[in-house]
């Protein structure tokens, strides 16, 4: 008895400090809904300490329809890295998976990384790309030359070359891919074709891929449907 003992103080080390060295909020339920884990890192994106929730319903903290983790223990179905709103000023990625044993579930577990930062700073530089796309509309309109090239400064050999070689492109619809070190004048040019080949009015949408976060950038390129995932926009975003 007193190995067994000793071998479930050992598995309790090394399950606790696993948990705590993991930078990642965790949390565990059992088949009641009740806490049975929740992670330093977890007390951090919650505002809510261990104490407090050990033992408890889960349900009692957050709302039923807002917890993936209680649809997991209740369905089975896992989640992986799927965007997640636990709160009204919270965003998250979560997975989560339920816990089996013989064959039956007996509670679930989930990991959450907090993207609230990056949903903030991607809404900021995507109304801030609309004001300059704004500002840059407004000022083509008090360009003193209709020549396509006109911001393209320059008269050498290669400058030329490539201002021929998109002007020929003006009848076709291929897709084009214009390549260059940074700073060297790539959105000129592909604004220049822009206003070559597209109707007059027609927007010219700049998206610094860079500065998406790799979670969001589906739904921030091509936009999603009212309700894809939980937090959402209502109406719903194009791409």
């Amino acid at each position: 008895m007193q190995a067994v003992f000793q071998s479930f103080q050992y598995l309790e080390a090394y399950f606790t400090t696993l948990i705590e060295t993991l930078d990642l909020s965790i949390s565990v339920i059992d088949e009641n809904s009740n806490v049975v884990v929740w992670s330093q890192v977890a007390e951090q994106i919650f505002s809510l300490k261990a104490k407090e929730l050990l033992g408890k319903p889960i349900t009692n903290f957050f709302s039923a329809e807002m917890l993936a983790m209680l649809k997991t223990l209740q369905t089975g179905e896992a989640v992986y890295r799927k965007h997640h709103q636990p709160r009204e000023d919270l965003f998250v990625v979560i997975n989560t998976n339920p816990i089996r044993l013989n064959g039956k579930i007996i509670g679930a577990v989930a990991t959450e990384t907090d993207i609230t930062s990056q949903v903030r700073l991607n809404q900021e530089l995507y109304d801030a790309t609309k004001k300059v796309h704004h500002l840059q509309q407004e000022m083509a309109k008090l360009k003193p030359s209709s020549d396509p090239f006109y911001e393209i400064k320059g008269k050498s050999k290669a400058i030329t070359h490539i201002k021929n070689m998109i002007s020929k492109l003006v009848s076709t619809k291929t897709t084009l891919l214009i390549l260059g070190e940074s700073g060297v004048g790539k959105e000129l040019f592909a604004r220049a074709l822009h206003h070559i080949r597209e109707e007059k009015g027609a927007p010219f949408v700049e998206i610094n891929c860079g500065a998406i976060p790799p979670t969001l950038f589906e739904s921030e390129l091509f936009g999603y449907e009212k309700g894809a995932f939980s937090g959402a926009d209502q109406k719903g975003k194009k791409g």
